[in-house]
Formats: C-alpha cells, structure tokens, sequence
C-alpha cells in the first residue's frame, strides 16, 4: 500500500473529533506536566512533596489506563472520551474553587487528575485508527502528532497567562476548559454524525 504524508486536513476528514481531541488531549497533559509542579510550589508544598504529587499523577494515569481502554473497547469511544473528560472537567472546575487541600487528599487528586487526563490520548488514538483507512494510517498518526503538539505547545503559554491572571487556580480553570472544550466538541460530533 502505498502511505499518504502527515496531514493535519487529512486527519481532520477521518475524524474532526479526533483532530480537536487530540489537540485538547496534548493541552491539558502539557499544561499539567508543565505547570502543576509550580502550581503545587505556590501553594505551599515543598520540593519532595511535588515529586510525590507528580509521581502519584502518573499512577494514578497507569491505574486507570486499563479500565478506561476496556471500556473503549465495549462501546463507542466517543462516548467514553466524553465521560472521562467530563468527569475531568467538574473535578477540576471543583477544585479551582475550594480552600487548599492537605498533603495526603493532594496525593489522592493529583492520582485522579493523572488518571482522567492520560488515558484519553489512548483512547482518541484508537477512535482515529478504527476510522483511518489502511492507506491513510501513517497520514493520520503524523496528524495525531501534530494536533498533540500543537496543544501541548499552546497549552502552557495559556495555563502560565491563567495562572498569571487568576493566581495558582488558574491551572485548574485551564485543565477544566481544555476538557470541557472535548466533551462539548465530541456531543456536538455525535449529533451531525
């Protein structure tokens, strides 16, 4: 077979849900594993503890990796993406307004936040591969790179301008609005197709 070139239009005409959730996806990791140690540094938590807090974000994303993607297998992934980003959205639009959590509720949120995050980019991946045709594989996998970078890129500069703006919170509000963004995107997809 003969393979296209990487191509974001491409990518977007196999699943215009999966361009945007991909690009969403790669915003809200970047800005977590770019800004939550300073988010944790400014409210108060010492260098060791940030370790923890990151160490436990990223069992946290290993724990539920696999119920997740089991989950996709089932029934639409759409579907799932939709539930797991929603759940992100609430958890986080939550948290941005409480009072500052104790070490150990931290370790406990920063597990959930990494688990409701990561897992999704698996499961967009596997909704663009069900769709892409043989011959468009490579096109859509430089597609899903380039859409993940892209918001990876873009999603820091925003999450920094927030946090600059609204204090620590607003890395909370930036995550909460990258979801919300995918969830809205995915509902509007599943009604047009």
């Amino acid at each position: 077979l003969t393979q296209q070139r990487p191509s974001i239009r491409l990518l977007w005409q196999i699943s215009p849900f999966g361009a945007v959730a991909m690009a969403m996806a790669g915003a809200s990791l970047g800005t977590f594993l770019g800004l939550a140690p300073v988010f944790a540094q400014r409210i108060g938590f010492s260098p060791s503890e940030i370790a923890y807090l990151m160490a436990a974000a990223t069992l946290g994303a290993l724990a539920l990796q696999f119920p997740i993607g089991a989950l996709s297998d089932r029934i639409d992934r759409r579907w799932v993406c939709i539930s797991v980003a929603l759940t992100a959205t609430l958890t986080l639009a939550y948290l941005s307004r409480v009072e500052a959590q104790g070490f150990a509720a931290s370790l406990a949120i920063a597990a959930l936040i990494g688990g409701l995050l990561l897992p999704t980019i698996s499961v967009v991946v596997a909704h663009i591969n069900d769709r892409a045709p043989a011959d468009s594989l490579l096109a859509a996998s430089g597609g899903i790179v380039l859409m993940q970078g892209i918001g990876a890129a873009a999603g820091p500069f925003i999450g920094g301008a927030a946090m600059d703006a609204f204090g620590p919170t607003g890395l909370l509000m930036t995550l909460s609005a990258a979801q919300a963004v995918m969830v809205l995107f995915a509902v509007f997809r599943l009604m047009v197709n």
